[in-house]
């Protein structure tokens, strides 16, 4: 499978950069109105773009599009977003732990097509649940979400979006993070 052929057949799903190589790609829509919860990682090998769907264990998001994700530390945050067949708008949190990358590399098995290589991991990088606790904030699609910081403090930010129950959302929210090597410890 090439980047074109996925995106030709799905939207609305995200994609950010991880580290400095990775681009991260979860979810999305097709024309069926079929949501997915896989995730793909591009990356650039030996002048080439490298794609694989990666496997994940542990609570893994149900298929969505519209949400929103954002890198922090070796961690991905996806919050939000819609699956349209089963009318469910999401407001959870779930955190993709990606420190355990190295160990794919040596399990992954190339597949050629055209000036691709696509490969196909064998393992799996852990999500986490987070949940939906605190202040309430109302499910949404269409987003955006991101990390402000400073020298001592980092910031989850999420704004706008809209929901089919209440419209377009014209807020803010945001909850305070842990430093990044204490995530995971509870």
């Amino acid at each position: 499978m090439s980047l074109s052929l996925y995106f030709q057949t799905k939207h609305l799903h995200d994609a950010i950069l991880q580290g400095d190589d990775l681009i991260v790609i979860f979810g999305g829509v097709d024309r069926q109105q079929e949501h997915f919860n896989d995730l793909l990682v591009a990356s650039v090998v030996d002048g080439k773009v490298t794609t694989r769907l990666t496997e994940c264990s542990g609570d893994v998001p149900n298929p969505r599009s519209g949400h929103s994700m954002v890198s922090y530390g070796p961690y991905v945050f996806l919050f939000g977003g819609i699956d349209f067949i089963e009318e469910a708008v999401y407001n959870d949190i779930y955190i993709l732990d990606t420190s355990k990358l190295n160990a794919y590399h040596s399990h992954a098995v190339p597949i050629l097509t055209n000036s691709w290589v696509y490969l196909y991991v064998v393992g799996s990088w852990t999500w986490g649940y987070v949940g939906e606790g605190g202040h309430e904030v109302i499910g949404r699609n269409s987003h955006t979400m991101s990390i402000l910081k400073d020298q001592e403090h980092h910031v989850l930010v999420v704004s706008g979006g809209a929901s089919p129950e209440h419209g377009p959302l014209r807020d803010t929210v945001y909850a305070p993070l842990p430093p990044v090597d204490e995530i995971g410890k509870n």
